[in-house]
This record gives C-alpha cells, sequence and structure tokens, in this order.
C-alpha cells in the first residue's frame, strides 16, 4: 500500500490530477482533508501557506524541485528564494518526492529519500523520514519538515518530531475533528501540542502525575557556564553600590523667570496686534465678565468658571489674571493645561496674536518635543501630562502662582488625577490659585470634591451672534434630496454585518415602525419605519452613507462655509475621506482629516483658509470637539459615536467600543457650529436616541488599565496606590487598581503587592515617559547589548504602528512586513528592521514598504527623547552585539523580560491561550498569525471581535524561566516541576538546581547593574547569556 509509483504517493486512495485523493475526494490539484476540499475549493492548508497560482511560478518551482532530484546532492539549501517561491515550492516538493526543510533563521532546504528497497521491508514513508533525520543532524537540527510528512503513520511522525524538534503539525486533523480542535479539547490539544513539538525542545508529556506540563530541554554546563559569568561580575561590583545619578521630571518653573512690570504691560498693549485684535475680543462673552471673574479668582482659592462653547473662557481668562495680576504689581506666572497637544500649541499661538507677539515671548507653550518657554514667560500653555512631570521633582508648584485646568468635563484620566494631587498641595500652597473651566459639567461634584477650599462658580453665556438650526435623524430624511438613493442604502444595511464592537441600540427606544410612529406622532409613516431601520442597524456603512449624503446635500445648497463631519475613528475617517474623493464634487472641496495621531503639521492645516473656490471639509474625532476652534466651520454633521477603550473586568483586558456618546459630548460638537455665520447641526441620529443618551460620559479612571498611574503614584511618594486613588473624584474600583499594581510588582517596579514604595528598577521606570513595561525593555536592552532595536521597538509601541494597511492592499501590506521581519518571525523585530531602512531611504523607503512616513518621522523624534531620557538613567550603553542572531536573540529575551506576563501558546492557525487562561488570537496583520505551537510575546491585546494579539514575537521558554518573577517548585521526583503562572514546566533534576541558582544571580546582577558603565566582565556576563538565549 506504500509503493513509489510515478512521483506520487500510492496509498489506501489513488493519486489524481495531481491532488491527493483521501477519505472525501479531491480533484483537479485540491488536497481533500476531513470535510472535502475537492472541487476547486481552497484547501485546508492554505490557511497555513499561500504558494502563487502563476502557472509559470508553479511550473519553475517544479523545475527546481527537478533539478535537486535529478542532481547527486542529498539536501540543497535555498537562502535565496522569495515568499512566493518558497511557499509554492514547499507545496510541489511532496508530489515530487521531495521533503521541505526549514532551519530557522531563514535557512531552507530540500531533501529527498533513498531509493526504496523491499529488501529490508521499510515502507517509503520510513525512509523518507531517515533521510529527514539524517540530513537535520548533518545541518544541526532543523525546524520544521514539509506537508510530505501529513498523512504518514501518526506514531512514525511523533517519534521522527520529537527527536528532531520538529515544528509543524501533520496529522492532527486526521486524529481529532475540527470541532474539538476548535473547542480546546484536551486530548486533542495534547496532541497538538507532541506533533507540533516545539523548536526549542519543549514538548507536552506526563512528569511524575503532570500530564499537562511541558519538557524543556535545558544544557545544565550552558546554565552553569552563563552562572559563573554573573557572579564574577557581581563580584567586581563595589559593596553598596549607590544608585547612578539621574535626572528628576522636567520643572521648568524653577529655572529663570523675568516677571512683567506695569510699564511692560502698557507697552504691550499698546501694541498693533494688540490694539487690531481687541474689538474681537471685546466681543465674546467672557470679556463683558472680566471684572468679576479676576475678583472670583482672588478672593477663593478655588475657581469654576462655566461657559459655553464659543465664549472665549479659553483664550480670554488666562489674560484676565495676567493683567490683573500686573497692574497690582503682584507676581504671576499662570500654567494653563490642555488635554492635548493640539490644543495647547493652538491656544498660546492664538493667545500670543491676541497680545500682539508670537509665542516665546510673553506666551509661550510647552509640549513633548517643544518648549517655548523663556524668562520673559508669564502664561504657560502646556498638557496635563507636562504638568504632572514637573510634580515629581516640585510637588507642591513652587514658582506658580496659578494653575488653570481647562476641559475638565472630559474627565480624561490624567487631568481627575491633577485634581486629586492639586487638592491635596492647596492647604500647602494657600498662595496658589486653582481656576477649573469647562463648558459643560455638573458644578456640584467639583464643588462638593473641593469643600474645603470653598469652590464657587461663575457662569458665562454663550456665545450668541449666529443662531444655529438643529437637525435629527427624521428632519434630515424629509429634506434629503437624495430620497431614492437612501432607500438603496437603507437596504444595503440591511445586508451589511453590524459591527462586533459597536454598542447596540440605546435602552428603551422603540425599534418597530409601529412604535416609533406612536413615539413621534407628527412623523410621516414611510420616515417612522426608517427611523426604525436605522434604530435597529449598527453596521458602520450607515453612518458613512448618511454622513457622505448630508454633505452632498449641504454642498448643493450653495450655502458658504466649512463642514466639520464627527467619526468615530481613522477607519471611518479614512473612508469618508476616499469616498468625498471619489465623488463628482470633490473639485470643489479642500479635504481634511484629523486624529490625534497624525504629525502636528498636518493637524495645523485646519486652520488655514481653504483654497479660493472650495469649501473646505474636516473628518474628525473627537479631538475636534473641545479645546481647538476652527473659525470657518459653519455646519456640522454629527454621527453621535465616539470611540473608547473599556476595561473589562472579568478578562482584565482593555476593550475597543464604538458608543454613543453623552449629551454633554454632544453640545460641544454643537458649539463648534455657526463660527462665522448662521449655521446648522445635523445629527445622524433620532430624538428618541439623544434622549436616551447619558448626560456625561464614563469618567476615563473608572474604564482605564492603571499601571502608569499607580506607578506615577509611588514615584512622588504619595503612599498606596489604592489608598490615594480613593481619593479622587471618582475613585477606580479595588480590584482594577490591584490588578495594575500586581503588574508594577511582577515587572520589580514596586517592592510590594501594596506599591507603595518603588524598587530602584521602579524609580528609574518612572522617569522615562514610558509605559513601565517598555521602559523596563529599555533599561534591560542596555544591559544584553540590543539598545539600538529595543529603542525603535519601544518608541513605536508607545505611539503606534507604522505599517499601512490600504484598502484593497491588505495582502501586499501584510507581505511587505514579512519581508522586513527577515524571518524573524517577529513583528518587533520587522519594526526595528522598518525603522533601520526608513533611516537609509526615508520617503522613498516608506513609500516601497507600506510605511507611514510621518509615523516613521514621529517614531524617529520619540527615539530621540527617550535616548535623552536613557541618558538620565544609564550611565553608559554597551555596543550592540554585531552578530545578527546574537542580537535578535538578545531582543526576543528582553522582549519576554519587559512584557511578562504577555505570553501565549498558540496551537493553531494563530489561536491559543495567554498565561492568564484566556483565549486569544493573533491579528491578521501580524507576521505571526498563521502559527501553531508556538509560544508568543505581546505588547498590545484588545477586544473586539475577538481578543486580538496585534504585535507578537516568537519566544523560547528559557527566557520566559529565567525572567518570571515568580517560578514555584511544584514537585520534584525523575523531573522538577516548576509553576509559572497558570502552565506547569518540566525539567531534569540537575538542570533544575542550577536554574534557580541562575535565576538568583541573575536577579542581583540586574538589580545592581542598570544604570551603571559596563565592565569587561559585565560584558562577559552578557555574552554568557546570549550564548544561552541563542542556543535555547
Amino acid at each position: 500500500n506504500d509503493a513509489w509509483q510515478g512521483g506520487g504517493w500510492q496509498r489506501h486512495d489513488n493519486w489524481k490530477a495531481g491532488g491527493w485523493q483521501g477519505n472525501d475526494s479531491s480533484q483537479g490539484g485540491s488536497w481533500g482533508g476531513r470535510g472535502g476540499g475537492g472541487g476547486g475549493s481552497k484547501p485546508f492548508w492554505r490557511q497555513f501557506v499561500d504558494p502563487s497560482d502563476d502557472p509559470e511560478v508553479i511550473e519553475w518551482s517544479r523545475q527546481v524541485v527537478r533539478s535537486f532530484l535529478a542532481s547527486g546532492e542529498a539536501q540543497e539549501e535555498m537562502p535565496w528564494l522569495s515568499n512566493e517561491q518558497r511557499n509554492t515550492v514547499r507545496h510541489v516538493a511532496p508530489e515530487m518526492g521531495a521533503c521541505w526543510l526549514k532551519f530557522g533563521k531563514g535557512r531552507y532546504a530540500l531533501a529527498k529519500a533513498a531509493a526504496a528497497s523491499s529488501a529490508d521491508g521499510k515502507s517509503v514513508a520510513a525512509r523518507l523520514v531517515e533521510a529527514v533525520k539524517q540530513k537535520c543532524e548533518e545541518a544541526g537540527g532543523c525546524v520544521s519538515a514539509s506537508w510530505a510528512f501529513r498523512d504518514l503513520p501518526q506514531e512514525l511522525w511523533v517519534s521522527a518530531s520529537i527527536e528532531l524538534k520538529l515544528k509543524n503539525i501533520k496529522g492532527l486533523l486526521d486524529a481529532c475533528p475540527e470541532e474539538n480542535i476548535n473547542n480546546n479539547n484536551k486530548e486533542c490539544r495534547e496532541l497538538g501540542l507532541r506533533m507540533n513539538a516545539k523548536r526549542n525542545g519543549f514538548i507536552v508529556g506526563e512528569s511524575d502525575g503532570y500530564d499537562d506540563a511541558v519538557f524543556v530541554r535545558f544544557g545544565a554546563p550552558q546554565l552553569r557556564e552563563a552562572r559563573r559569568a554573573l557572579e564574577a561580575a557581581l563580584h567586581q561590583m563595589p559593596a553598596g553600590r549607590e544608585k547612578a545619578a539621574y535626572g528628576r521630571g522636567q520643572d521648568f518653573l524653577r529655572g529663570p523667570h523675568r516677571p512683567m512690570s506695569a510699564k511692560e504691560l502698557e507697552r504691550e498693549q499698546a501694541l498693533p496686534g494688540y490694539r487690531e485684535l481687541l474689538p474681537a475680543r471685546a466681543r465674546l462673552p467672557a470679556f463683558k465678565m472680566a471684572e468679576q471673574i479676576c475678583a472670583q479668582v482672588r478672593r477663593e482659592q478655588v475657581s469654576l468658571i462655566l461657559g459655553a462653547t464659543g465664549c472665549g473662557k479659553t483664550t480670554q481668562i488666562p489674560q484676565f489674571l495676567l493683567e490683573d495680576c500686573v497692574s497690582r504689581g503682584e507676581p504671576c506666572r499662570i500654567l494653563a493645561t490642555q488635554p492635548r497637544r493640539i490644543s495647547a500649541f493652538s491656544v498660546a499661538e492664538r493667545v500670543a496674536a491676541e497680545r500682539g507677539g508670537k509665542v516665546g515671548g510673553t506666551v509661550a507653550y510647552k509640549i513633548r518635543f517643544e518648549d517655548k518657554v523663556t524668562d520673559s514667560t508669564q502664561l504657560i500653555f502646556c498638557t496635563v501630562g507636562i504638568l504632572l512631570k514637573v510634580m515629581q521633582s516640585n510637588p507642591t508648584l513652587e514658582g506658580a502662582t496659578h494653575i488653570i485646568v481647562d476641559e475638565i468635563h472630559e474627565r480624561d484620566l490624567h487631568t481627575d488625577f491633577l485634581l486629586t494631587l492639586l487638592r491635596r498641595i492647596l492647604d500647602d500652597r494657600p498662595d496658589l490659585k486653582l481656576v477649573l473651566m469647562s463648558a459643560t459639567v455638573d458644578p456640584s461634584a467639583f464643588q462638593a470634591y473641593f469643600e474645603q477650599s470653598a469652590c464657587s462658580t461663575v457662569t458665562i453665556a454663550g456665545k450668541t451672534n449666529y443662531p444655529i438650526e438643529e437637525f435629527f435623524l427624521e428632519g434630515i430624511l424629509q429634506i434629503l434630496p437624495e430620497r431614492a438613493h437612501w432607500k438603496q442604502l437603507k437596504e444595503k444595511a440591511k445586508s451589511k454585518s453590524p459591527s462586533a464592537f459597536a454598542q447596540g441600540p440605546l435602552p428603551g427606544i422603540p425599534l418597530d415602525q409601529e412604535a416609533v410612529a406612536k413615539a413621534l406622532p407628527a412623523l410621516p409613516w414611510d420616515i417612522a419605519g426608517d427611523v426604525a431601520r436605522v434604530h435597529n442597524c449598527t453596521a458602520p456603512e450607515l453612518d458613512l452613507d448618511l454622513a457622505e449624503l448630508v454633505v452632498q446635500m449641504i454642498h448643493r445648497t450653495g450655502q458658504e462655509g466649512g463642514i466639520l463631519v464627527f467619526m468615530p475613528g481613522w477607519f471611518e475617517i479614512a473612508e469618508m475621506v476616499k469616498r468625498l474623493e471619489a465623488s463628482a464634487m470633490q473639485s470643489q472641496l479642500a479635504i481634511f482629516a484629523l486624529h490625534s495621531r497624525m504629525p502636528t503639521s498636518e493637524q495645523q492645516a485646519i486652520f488655514r483658509p481653504p483654497p479660493p473656490g472650495k469649501r473646505k471639509v474636516i473628518i474628525a474625532t473627537v479631538l475636534a470637539e473641545t479645546s481647538i476652534t476652527v473659525e470657518d466651520i459653519v455646519f456640522v454633521v454629527d454621527t453621535g459615536r465616539s470611540r473608547s477603550t473599556f476595561f473589562n473586568e472579568a478578562s482584565m483586558v482593555p476593550a475597543l467600543r464604538t458608543v454613543w456618546y453623552s449629551k454633554a459630548n454632544g453640545f460641544q460638537r454643537r458649539g463648534r457650529a455657526g463660527r462665522c455665520r448662521p449655521g446648522a447641526w445635523y445629527r445622524l441620529f433620532s430624538s428618541l436616541q439623544w434622549e436616551a443618551m447619558d448626560e456625561y460620559a464614563l469618567p476615563e479612571m473608572l474604564r482605564s488599565p492603571l499601571e502608569e498611574l499607580c506607578l506615577e503614584v509611588a514615584s512622588l511618594g504619595l503612599g498606596a496606590p489604592e489608598a490615594f486613588l480613593s481619593e479622587a473624584i471618582s475613585p477606580p474600583k479595588p480590584e482594577i487598581v490591584a490588578h495594575s499594581v500586581s503588574l508594577l510588582h511582577n515587572l520589580g517596579a514596586v517592592s510590594d503587592e501594596t506599591g507603595a514604595s518603588l524598587t530602584p528598577l521602579g524609580d528609574k521606570l518612572a522617569k522615562l515617559q514610558v509605559h513601565p513595561m517598555l521602559g523596563k525593555m529599555l533599561l534591560l536592552a542596555g544591559l544584553f547589548r540590543c539598545f539600538k532595536p529595543i529603542m525603535t521597538i519601544c518608541a513605536s509601541l508607545g505611539y503606534k504602528s507604522p505599517f499601512l494597511c490600504p484598502l484593497g492592499k491588505e495582502k501586499e501590506s501584510n507581505e511587505a512586513k514579512r519581508q522586513l521581519s527577515k524571518g524573524s518571525q517577529s513583528d518587533h523585530i520587522a519594526l526595528a528592521n522598518a525603522y533601520d531602512g526608513w533611516c537609509s531611504g526615508r520617503a522613498s523607503f516608506a513609500n516601497r514598504h507600506f510605511l507611514s512616513h510621518q509615523t516613521m518621522d514621529y517614531i524617529h523624534r520619540l527615539r530621540s527623547d527617550l535616548t535623552a531620557a536613557s541618558k538620565d538613567v544609564l550611565t553608559a550603553v554597551p555596543t550592540d552585539h554585531s552578530d545578527e542572531r546574537c542580537l535578535a536573540d538578545a531582543c526576543r529575551a528582553v522582549l519576554v523580560a519587559g512584557l511578562f506576563p504577555n505570553l501565549a501558546w498558540l496551537t493553531r492557525f494563530g489561536k491559543g491561550h495567554s498565561l492568564q487562561g484566556l483565549k486569544v488570537v493573533v491579528h491578521p496583520g501580524s507576521v505571526n498569525s498563521r502559527e501553531g505551537s508556538s509560544l508568543v510575546a505581546f505588547y498590545e491585546i484588545q477586544e473586539t471581535t475577538e481578543r486580538w494579539l496585534y504585535d507578537t514575537t516568537l519566544v523560547e521558554m528559557a527566557p520566559c524561566m529565567l525572567f518570571a518573577p515568580f517560578l514555584q517548585e511544584l514537585h520534584r521526583g525523575k523531573r522538577v516541576v516548576f509553576g509559572l503562572s497558570g502552565w506547569h514546566v518540566a525539567v531534569d533534576t540537575e538542570v533544575a538546581d542550577e536554574l534557580l541558582l541562575l535565576r538568583a544571580s541573575l536577579a542581583d546582577f540586574m538589580s545592581l547593574s542598570v544604570g551603571h558603565a559596563p565592565t569587561q566582565v559585565h560584558m562577559a556576563a552578557t555574552d554568557a547569556l546570549s550564548r544561552l538565549f541563542s542556543e535555547h
């Protein structure tokens, strides 16, 4: 039954038409697995590899195999193949009698079996296994074998895979029904793990009763060598070594400052620019209340100022306070916070212009990468994050006379944290004035919070120069000219899949035509039906369709003025821009996109007038909702949705959701309309939906991970994070705080589970402006000589991925990323390679490799910022490894150390379980999206349709066991079984003892080495560790 005939396998079934005929037939080149696959359907193995469909490539691949089979060589290496060629050769090899091998690190080869001989009674299958064994052993071991092994007897394959440390699965689908695999059937899972035996030699098998233990093959001599090298380095370190010196915070308040005199104020007020803009300022409602506001601030330590959008509070009140203090001869240095960078610099530029000067004089701003503050600056606009950094070294804000916190209604994480800090210092700084400002907020909550400081409220009327006409969905549908087109869109929306991560219908709203008609009796019957359909539809395309029709309708009326369209996120913005650019009116529009992660230069473009004869159209997220004002906006088109992250308390994983906004957010968006003439607010939802919306949004502190905040609490010496955050205006749940502190404890940043005090490592992490996981990676990268690539990885993960995925070019984009990964099976290393390539080719390289040039430029600036911050905590950084393999393996080890416990075991098709036991899926954009039987480290996990792992790196078990904060010995017998969080890991007894000694030496070495100049012995120790990582 196992005879070799004509280049194909002859088993119980027959080889027909180039395809494998299994139990379920397969004709025409398809491979029939369980459940079919014949008739030209896509075979199951295409989920793993994607061979070319080009006949020329297929014939070329067959010729490669023919030439190899005809040669006298038993093995041929082929590092020169492209991905497409490699996958096609991999596909055709089995049918021609060859076996595809992978030796790791981008090395590939073909192997062939010795001729079958009936004399020894061995089958061709056994012969092929023997040939593969021999060739792999000659080459020092291989990672995977081709699909030629798929139909070998299971015992033969398991034996070969374990002995050869092979990686790919061959027979699991025959042994276990697919539904059992998907349901994580224990028997199938264990078989899959065994038959996928990991490349570093760990397998699943029974270890003294622990039948799910992962056996890890360590070499005791290598562990001993690394330990002795570490001990030698520790022996040379001076006793009682002190921590390296480093800077703290960004305290510009204690720098040189020259107060403004009354004469200087008079000269400034006489400037032409000041006098020219004074009449416009005088028309603002806030201007008319200048004396009342100044008197309130002089009288009370805390003032709450409420003013509708457009009243002038953001630009005018800081100027009132400045002029009032200077005219009275009192000291004045005002810090005004804004929640975003674009708000800080745009407001500063406007205020500087109103004072007749430029940024950098009386008025300046300080944001990340840009500092315009001089010794003559009296009024500083900055982000909340900048002020928090100042408080690290200047906790009572000495040097400041007034703190203005704007947009407090947004209730973002850092603003609420800042208010908690400020409330604490008010008693110590009775001379400090705190001014809280917002357009829409419940004053009672803030008055109660600052009760001890007698917080009083001043309310400013809104700017009422131009009326704003308001439309709900039911009104829009009655005036929409494209009524026929709308009917087509309704039908199309029925067939659209609902968004799995969009909020469903608001509770209590009617969902059928009759109920809508009853609730809105004046509505025509057909319109009531349309409204009911929209109430039931969560497909994002419907918002896009409606918004496009409304923009067209506004433009055709001929009324002048810009249009601001609010969309939930970047995907919708990009799609809307694409639609408008493809429309018939494209030549008459100046289209801008506004998103928080766009470069500053592109964000500033929205403030410039459009070219003559064109209408400005801005497609924006919530970024355009507050603080920034685009004066020529007349019409607002509002989807009523925003994208927010919520912390899933059950899984402790952040979940991204598209949700309905609050009424307070709606009024903010309304305030963007009618800036220069009568305007309109088009709400793409019904009045019934509006009535069901919450009054205010849920504070971010109640729906976000809190690791960075807890680290900040400890760094400021504020005690246990749980106790301090309980003082917040909206305290987070204790279990979420405890989870965040536990993560910091695992990282080694805090000394115990209370999180009240920092370790030396945590003290350094608090000075780096990145997530503590990324900060630890950065510090360890200096120790393990992989600083430059890890610097790039941290900068990118702390910002966003530079990889673009244009609509319709997803395959090409993913392939470009795979090429940049250079066979490393790491999205993180692909990021480092992308940056290195971009540095040499800039925009041209970015265009060829589907990279955002603007994002790469920002990452470049972030790297510079991180380099400067690192110099404060690292006295010196050793040269990186020159050997690419050692460098890549060192990067993997550092990723494990920094990202722990963010590890997952993938069983099949990129699906698996995290260390915490959660079902996870590698995102399709990752280079590891098709991996199976692999251990991966990841940074970002987010719930939408699945729990997606976005950026992953295949890692080994060795660094996991070395860097895991806790490794509990569970059993000692023939082997020692350790508990690694929820996993069981088994090693030989001799290895276990050496492993525990090495872990202790490594912990001491990292604790005492981070932040200090390396010695030659230090370098020898890290080299020994790097060899250990490379071998395992």
